[in-house]
């Protein structure tokens, strides 16, 4: 684990009072270890504890933050005392952010901006990402997300990656950034120019240096992740020319696979070389990645004999992902029993994403949703309960659809009720609509919907309490 740096309770120019330098303290001790997740933990236990020294803007996003991630963790448990106190911190994260914002304003009217005023507007604005998706405020967090990314084209902020006057290293500030707009993108949120130019821009390259850290893998393993869903997707829209963009892609994996396997053999019979949380860090990261290739594996040759023949392998990584996120709920944790996890790096809960929406295993699924709701977990703009829902939204749409009438003129339907849903019937197209605040809802077409214009089928979920509900170990194992 890296240790946050031990600095100062307030920043020199700044003004603070007592509760503010406690609160303080909850974020160099507690917030920053909790919510940097498995990879790149540098950049948030340095990078930002330094830069909330160097800027009143950053010391009071920071502080906002903090006191709204322990107003979720105290939220999700029962008791009036706890209530009131997570009450408290709402409150204190409100008028530290409406701090914050004051900051922010005269900064951004400069006519002009130098590198760290850019760089503590990007990092200000991750900050106010996870405020409002602490308080599962999608909305506004979409527009967040959406801002940044229109500042961060405008100022073509990648040509800083290597800036000597950073604070915080502009790589990880790159990356936070870009996952940002994928997520908005793979979530069916990606509406803004910004975004739609990002996705048209996208050219997946891997560097030719061997990687020296799980965060370099990781970093590049991103872009691959999300580019290969804009490279496959679901639906038939073809936002590039597949085979010429599809057979780039492959081998850049092949290259970021050799260069991985390559990292693992170096840490083969390391005790000392390698700290214990990258060896996690690496468990963690081949996990996502052989999850992902045989989710990739099952939707390029989906018949029914594929799906039924991976429901196995998939279980078994069910049951490894759920052993994760239980340990992470109970790790380092200073209230009374578990309580829900929230990180700015994508996690072990998207094994449960893709496996989810990739079978079509009723008791797999319905396992899935049953550890997602058990286990609150949020990286990011990926809401463990947005998985949730768009898995149970995808369930009730192939149990409604699935067998149904074919018209002439579609391939004839070979659906097998609970356990494979035919190319004709099952999901075309998903189209998410945050404008609620209390709720989403989820719009799902398949190749009927779209080849006749149909409007398909809406489904409406309201967001859920900060609750973690008490576990049934004995039923956990499905």
């Amino acid at each position: 684990m890296n240790r946050p740096l031990f600095l100062p309770q307030t920043p020199v120019g700044v003004q603070s009072n007592a509760r503010e330098k406690q609160i303080f303290d909850l974020l160099r001790n507690l917030t920053i270890t909790q919510v940097a997740g498995a990879f790149d933990q540098g950049f948030w236990t340095r990078d930002v504890m330094q830069a909330t020294q160097s800027s009143p803007l950053i010391w009071h996003a920071s502080l906002a933050f903090s006191a709204m991630h322990h107003k979720m963790k105290l939220g999700a448990l029962p008791g009036d005392r706890k209530m009131t106190m997570a009450e408290d911190y709402y409150t204190i994260a409100l008028r530290q952010y409406n701090k914050a914002i004051q900051h922010l304003i005269p900064l951004t009217s400069k006519k002009h901006m130098t590198y760290a005023d850019k760089e503590t507007v990007l990092l200000a604005s991750v900050l106010f990402v996870g405020i409002c998706c602490l308080q599962r405020n999608i909305k506004h967090a979409k527009l967040h997300i959406e801002n940044a990314v229109e500042l961060f084209y405008q100022w073509e902020f990648w040509q800083y990656e290597d800036s000597p006057g950073a604070v915080v290293r502009p790589r990880s500030l790159l990356q936070l950034v870009t996952t940002f707009q994928y997520q908005l993108s793979d979530m069916g949120g990606a509406k803004s120019a910004a975004v739609q130019r990002q996705i048209a821009m996208t050219q997946v390259t891997i560097s030719p240096k061997p990687f020296t850290t799980v965060t370099e893998a990781y970093f590049e393993y991103l872009h691959l992740h999300f580019g290969r869903a804009m490279l496959h997707p679901d639906n038939d829209k073809g936002l590039y020319p597949m085979r010429e963009k599809s057979m780039a892609y492959t081998a850049c994996w092949n290259r970021w696979r050799d260069k991985f396997l390559a990292l693992e053999k170096s840490q083969e019979g390391s005790k000392e070389g390698s700290p214990e949380l990258d060896m996690e860090a690496l468990h963690r990261l081949r996990l996502l990645v052989d999850c992902e290739d045989l989710c990739v594996s099952v939707r390029r040759n989906r018949t029914p004999e594929t799906l039924i023949k991976s429901i196995p392998k998939m279980a078994l990584f069910v049951d490894a992902a759920e052993e994760i996120l239980e340990r992470e709920s109970m790790a380092g944790d200073i209230y009374q029993g578990s309580s829900p996890v929230f990180s700015f790096s994508l996690s072990i809960c998207e094994v449960l994403r893709m496996i989810g929406l990739t079978t079509n295993s009723i008791h797999l699924r319905r396992r899935i949703v049953t550890i997602l709701k058990e286990l609150p977990r949020q990286d990011g703009f990926l809401d463990g309960q947005l998985s949730r829902f768009l898995i149970e939204a995808k369930m009730a749409f192939d149990k409604e659809h699935a067998n149904t009438e074919v018209p002439e003129d579609f391939a004839q339907c070979n659906c097998v009720r609970g356990l494979f849903v035919c190319q004709t019937h099952k999901l075309a197209d998903l189209i998410l609509d945050f404008s609620e605040e209390e709720a989403v809802n989820m719009r799902i077409l398949n190749t009927i919907h779209m080849a006749k214009g149909l409007p398909g089928k809406t489904y409406r979920f309201e967001w859920e309490p900060w609750i973690r509900p008490v576990r049934d170990n004995s039923e956990s194992s499905g």
